[in-house]
């Protein structure tokens, strides 16, 4: 429960400097809209990737879905990967509704879910782990085929 106050508190906090720097900036209403959502989500994804948890020892696993052929139990596994996706799937719509690339947003979602691996393992915050990285990167894919599909459904019937 403390981790939900803590991705509200890092969220908003990120969410207020952007619409300030938006406003600055004189964006048009559209910009700073999305501007600040993401701001919001990149806010809450970090403090929900760094702050929950405790430090433990430096771990790294580079082997992809070793954990899950190791571990005994494997819907507790399985149900990890899906937070992964599902914690990225967002990321994939933003991109996709700014417009970005197709490689450039998954490259983008890649190199994110990258740095905030190598990150927890120099903090000592979770495991550095490939399969995260993978399920990540899967979740803006998601993200951005959903968004496409649901943009192509809309100009069909309307």
């Amino acid at each position: 429960m403390v981790y939900l106050y803590q991705m509200a508190v890092f969220g908003g906090g990120f969410g207020v400097i952007a619409l300030l720097l938006c406003f600055v900036w004189k964006l048009s209403r559209g910009k700073t809209i999305f501007i600040t959502l993401l701001a919001i989500y990149i806010g809450a994804l970090l403090a929900f990737t760094f702050f929950h948890g405790t430090l433990q020892e430096r771990a790294c696993n580079l082997i992809p879905f070793v954990s899950l052929f190791r571990s005994k139990t494997k819907s507790r596994y399985l149900l990890q990967m899906m937070v992964n996706i599902a914690m990225f799937t967002p990321f994939g719509v933003m991109l996709e509704i700014s417009g970005a690339d197709v490689k450039k947003s998954v490259l983008t979602g890649f190199i994110l879910s990258l740095g905030i691996e190598v990150f927890q393992f120099i903090l000592m915050r979770g495991v550095c782990d490939i399969d995260d990285l993978i399920m990540n990167t899967i979740g803006t894919l998601i993200g951005l085929f959903l968004t496409t599909v649901i943009k192509r459904l809309r100009k069909r019937t309307g």
